[in-house]
């Protein structure tokens, strides 16, 4: 006979050290054996996460909410709650890896497997509570950040982790507040895309602000925001940097540096006007060359025919003889 109850998280406990991983993988292999686990394909995977930014860490695993918003969202029906035993159920044969669930849970509870056909989640190891022990990342925790309890031994503030109802106040990890930090937040918007509660408050190239009545403390922004913009303190350091920031007034916006004025100068003596030069006289116009007549065009030469021509060379050579005759 189980007896019905849930893992309570405390993260100041959390160290990192991701044995609760472990154990879970090997609790839900086919060997249940260490040695033997890590030879078995595909290989067992872990049904709860540790995620750590910087010097914070805690494991993230399935809360079994009393009104869960993954079980209406899976298409197949593959997710049920089980009303006598308390814990959601994930059918496997069922699932067809929508992803649905994952993006409906509030708390990181639900991952895609490595195959990524099938959806993983925290079954609360019934198995093991059908044979009266506890979850094994409860019993594997070495500083007892994961603790099991049964529901009659609950506190009021640990029953608050049940209702799971995005954008209840009392949906908190009890010592864990988120803050945005202005000098580093980029206003890229990704902690607002990511917060099933609508508790991220900001405008476009704004520094972003956590609504803390709204805020369930998921992390999700904490682990999403891409410059450590968002911290992840306890309450009492909370209530300190929440009151410093509160107290500083904003700092006004910087005036731009207005030039000095120049000191004043005496007045420098005017120089005396120069005296006007007289204007040259304008040189006068030279005369136009006078063009050289044209010379007359000689008479043109009586034109010989050629009979005439030999008549006169017959000449010529009966002179010359009737010379060289005479002398």
């Amino acid at each position: 006979m189980i007896q019905p109850g849930m893992l309570i998280v405390d993260t100041k406990r959390c160290i990192a050290c991701k044995r609760c991983m472990t154990e879970c993988a090997v609790a839900h292999s086919k060997s249940r054996d260490l040695a033997s686990a890590m030879q078995e394909t595909p290989r067992p995977e872990p049904r709860v996460w540790v995620k750590e930014v910087g010097a914070f860490a805690a494991p993230y695993q399935c809360r079994h909410c009393d009104t869960p918003p993954c079980v209406p969202a899976c298409p197949n029906t593959a997710l049920a709650k089980d009303a006598e035993n308390g814990p959601v159920v994930l059918n496997l044969d069922a699932c067809a890896a929508a992803g649905k669930c994952v993006k409906k849970c509030p708390f990181f509870g639900i991952q895609m497997n490595m195959a990524g056909d099938k959806a993983v989640k925290c079954d609360l190891c019934i198995t093991r509570l059908e044979a009266g022990g506890i979850p094994a990342c409860a019993e594997a925790c070495p500083t007892d950040a994961i603790v099991y309890k049964r529901f009659e031994d609950l506190s009021d503030e640990e029953k608050a982790f049940r209702s799971g109802r995005p954008g209840a106040a009392l949906v908190r990890r009890t010592n864990i507040r988120y803050w945005v930090d202005a000098a580093k937040c980029i206003a890229c918007r990704k902690c607002a895309m990511v917060c099933p509660a609508e508790a991220i408050e900001g405008a476009k190239k704004t520094p972003h602000k956590v609504l803390q009545d709204k805020c369930v403390t998921c992390g999700a922004c904490f682990l999403n925001c891409p410059k450590d913009a968002i911290l992840a303190l306890d309450p009492e350091k909370f209530d300190e940097v929440a009151q410093a920031e509160a107290l500083s007034p904003a700092p006004p916006p910087a005036a731009e540096a207005e030039p000095e004025p120049a000191p004043a100068q005496e007045p420098a003596p005017e120089p005396a006007p120069e005296p006007e030069p007289e204007p040259e006289p304008e040189p006068a116009p030279e005369p136009e060359p006078v063009p050289a007549p044209e010379p007359e065009p000689e008479p043109p030469k009586p034109t010989v025919s050629k009979k005439q021509r030999r008549i006169e060379r017959k000449i010529k050579r009966k002179a010359k003889k009737g010379k060289g005759q005479g002398s």
